[in-house]
């Protein structure tokens, strides 16, 4: 039999949830490195940011002309990343959902 940490471990859900949960934060409110290295120069379009967690990476392409989709399967990711999002002039830009295991998902120009 399982123990509550196992079980939370096998279940990438929970332990997503778990990790933001606990955490007050752990975002740095700048994109990842890579992001910038490879997409800075790109032409704007549409992205599809994959585990998008508070928005960093979302938020900053958005700043930068892009149309972005963020799915994370955190609730309490999901939360944090719409409530920087408030009141931003990045909301039209910027689509936040959480991210459901088996759905067919429509992808833009990029995914990251």
């Amino acid at each position: 039999m399982q123990n509550a940490t196992e079980r939370r471990e096998n279940n990438p859900v929970e332990f997503w949830e778990d990790h933001y949960r606990t955490k007050k934060t752990d975002y740095s409110g700048n994109p990842g490195e890579l992001l910038v290295r490879y997409v800075a120069d790109l032409t704007p379009g549409r992205a599809l940011d994959i585990g998008c967690s508070h928005g960093d990476d979302a938020l900053w392409l958005a700043g930068r002309g892009w149309d972005v989709t963020g799915a994370d399967i955190s609730q309490t990711a999901i939360a944090r990343a719409q409530k920087r999002l408030l009141g931003s002039d990045l909301a039209g830009r910027v689509r936040l959902l959480p991210a459901i295991w088996n759905t067919r998902c429509r992808t833009g120009n990029m995914i990251w």
